[in-house]
């Protein structure tokens, strides 16, 4: 019972506590592990008529799992590992699934019967100039909501005003960024994307609770209160997206206030290190910008065919910034073709400087 009572079940909990090679070593070993219990069902069930849901599979699997995991609590050197429960249900169940539709795509006809031509007197195509509209027309405004866009803006504002580096042209950026929105509502899907990785002046500023792209940010969310639709829109995830973001969500707030919880005090302290327990609002902080961005994303994409382009576009234009930035790295501190050396490339991620993977989880 001891044992158990030392098990953490926060999900990959002991990933954190190895080198990447070791953790991503044993991930592929876990998901190696119980990967056949998928195929092994597959392969008895397939053609029997018989098939089970794949969510079945993963919970076989994941029984498995746990009773692996129990017994390692009655051996000295080995430690349960709660997270090796539910990477058996995705392996197993992504592996029985993924057979069945690879298999039933590989016994469609792939004839393709070509049409009869037949003679037809030549005909005038008039092709217009524009073949077709990417915006359609804008939702009626829920005014009410501007005064939600008013205060999010007052945030911003007094973000920028103790902004310690160049606030004016801070303020001057944020404030084109809106009137920019304004003119082509899609252009967020481009601008965030962009500069989430380039937009980090926090070994200049000294500040990463509250930076400069948490006011961007709030730019954004300022611009999508001030013209959120009246009507109440159909949400664009199912209902099995929603319930899994739903149950992230509320295990994310549980993280959140086991780490915040007790409080500290309010001091000089309290926000300048990861050590304070308000790091935790530090770290959770990007989860629910992302849900309060959600809304104003299925908006954008109700609105613009090419929302998924401009979104595209945004992602292509950070990873050429984070690239530049990576050869001008090398070259200043070691060389661009030495790959010997044990430097490792931060970027403009200043989280690096206390390890971590931030860089390469943004690639």
């Amino acid at each position: 019972m001891q044992k158990l009572a030392e098990t953490h079940f926060l999900p990959l909990y002991y990933f954190y506590f190895t080198s990447e090679s070791v953790a991503f070593v044993s991930l592929l070993s876990n998901i190696g592990l119980y990967l056949p219990v998928g195929l092994l069902c597959w392969a008895r069930f397939a053609n029997t008529g018989k098939g089970f849901h794949w969510s079945t599979v993963g919970a076989l699997a994941a029984v498995f799992a746990l009773l692996v995991e129990i017994g390692k609590l009655y051996l000295q050197e080995k430690h349960a590992d709660p997270s090796d429960v539910w990477l058996a249900f995705i392996a197993a169940a992504a592996c029985y699934e993924l057979m069945g539709r690879l298999v039933g795509w590989l016994g469609q006809d792939k004839t393709i019967e070509l049409p009869v031509e037949m003679p037809v007197a030549p005909t005038i195509v008039f092709i217009p100039e524009k073949t077709g509209d990417a915006e359609l027309p804008a939702f009626p405004v829920a005014k009410g909501w501007r005064v939600m866009a008013g205060l999010v803006w007052m945030v911003m504002v007094w973000g920028v005003l103790a902004y310690p580096i160049a606030p004016a042209a801070l303020g001057i950026f944020l404030f084109g960024y809106i009137y920019l929105l304004i003119r082509w509502p899609f252009a967020w899907l481009i601008v965030i994307p962009a500069l989430l990785p380039l937009m980090d002046f926090t070994p200049w500023t000294g500040r990463f609770f509250f930076d400069e792209f948490d006011l961007l940010i709030l730019a954004t969310l300022g611009f999508y209160f001030w013209q959120k639709p009246k009507v109440r829109l159909r949400s664009l995830l199912s209902l099995a997206s929603l319930i899994l973001l739903t149950l992230f969500g509320v295990f994310y707030i549980v993280s959140l206030f086991k780490g915040l919880l007790p409080l500290p005090e309010l001091n000089a302290n309290a926000f300048n290190n990861y050590y304070s327990n308000f790091n935790s609002l530090r770290v959770a902080k990007g989860f629910f910008w992302s849900l309060l961005l959600l809304p104003l994303l299925q908006v954008t994409i109700r609105r613009y065919r090419n929302a998924y382009h401009y979104f595209a576009y945004g992602i292509l234009l950070g990873l050429a910034g984070v690239s530049v930035f990576a050869v001008i790295e090398r070259m200043v501190f070691v060389s661009l073709f030495d790959f010997a050396s044990d430097y490792r490339i931060n970027g403009m991620f200043s989280t690096m400087h206390a390890g971590g993977g931030h860089f390469e989880s943004y690639l």
